[in-house]
């Protein structure tokens, strides 16, 4: 099997200790969230090894690679019933996350990542933050933030995140999907950007949203937190969008054009039965002494390397 390797290294010429800093500790709170939590629609943790440096994490590789990736080089060919399943998958993943108090905080088409067996899997937990004791939401400084995925809430100096600005954040997402990868405020600078979100004056849904999903804009860009939709209301609303959308067969998608990728069982499961498994510590597989390799070019962010074993 692959996996991948996502490493910390120590302080350098070109890195400073600060920055290396930074990267460990969202790194190891990555390792926390993927080490506590399991689901068929959340990035799989095998380890993670931090007494010493450098950092690293071993996690399952996604042979299909990114979301936001895949819709730039492809969008214009895959149905919109396919594209229903990419968000259905993502909104299960998230309500998962949110059913044992995780917020996300940096919910993107760029953080979710293609299975090998073609399933939307929700990853990068660095910024994910457990809603403890009661609360629901809390206040923490966001640096160089995601504004374009920002709820109404987020926009201030003193930000308020929470599970409804997950719910923002997918719909966000959704405006993603269906322009083909595109991104909401393409033309405007961060204060523009911050003004029209503060007011809930979003752009409209790209051309071609089915009409359920436009619907779906409205309810999830609502500025109220409270009126926005929970992920199991989302859930079902995709479910029952993709019951009434032109069928799709399983070989007929496009995720098996990617390298890697073969769509495996049912575009609709029967049921959640073994969806999600809460408080689950994983494992190494037996079988990872018999891990095979391949040599691929090191993707540098900041002083994170990722490497595929």
């Amino acid at each position: 099997m692959l996996l991948i390797i996502e490493v910390c290294h120590p302080p350098s010429n070109d890195v400073s200790a600060a920055n290396v800093l930074e990267a460990r500790t969202s790194m190891i709170n990555e390792a926390k969230i993927m080490a506590e939590y399991k689901s068929d629609y959340l990035i799989k943790f095998y380890g993670v090894a931090c007494d010493n440096p450098p950092v690293m994490i071993l996690m399952e590789l996604c042979a299909g690679g990114s979301l936001d990736e895949h819709l730039r080089q492809r969008g214009a060919i895959i149905s919109s019933t396919e594209k229903l399943v990419y968000l259905f998958e993502t909104s299960k993943g998230m309500r998962y996350l949110h059913s044992v108090n995780c917020v996300h905080r940096d919910l993107a088409a760029r953080n979710c990542l293609i299975s090998s067996n073609g399933v939307v899997k929700v990853s990068d937990f660095g910024l994910s933050v457990i809603l403890e004791n009661g609360k629901t939401m809390c206040r923490t400084v966001i640096k160089e933030a995601p504004i374009r995925w920002f709820a109404p809430e987020c926009c201030y100096i003193q930000p308020s995140f929470s599970k409804k600005t997950d719910v923002w954040a997918f719909g966000t997402l959704m405006f993603e999907v269906f322009s083909n990868g595109s991104k909401p405020f393409l033309n405007h600078n961060d204060m523009e950007i911050i003004r029209s979100i503060r007011k809930a004056n979003m752009p409209p849904p790209p051309d071609g949203t089915p009409t359920t999903i436009v619907t779906l804009f409205k309810q999830i860009w609502e500025l109220e937190p409270k009126c926005r939709p929970s992920f199991d209301d989302i859930c079902k609303t995709l479910k029952e969008a993709i019951q009434i959308s032109p069928p799709l067969s399983i070989t007929d998608m496009i995720v098996n054009k990617l390298p890697g990728v073969k769509r495996t069982g049912e575009i609709l499961p029967k049921s959640d039965v073994g969806e999600s498994i809460g408080g689950s510590k994983s494992k190494v597989d037996a079988d990872s002494s018999t891990i095979r390799t391949r040599s691929v070019p090191p993707d540098v962010v900041g002083s994170k390397v990722s490497k595929v074993v």
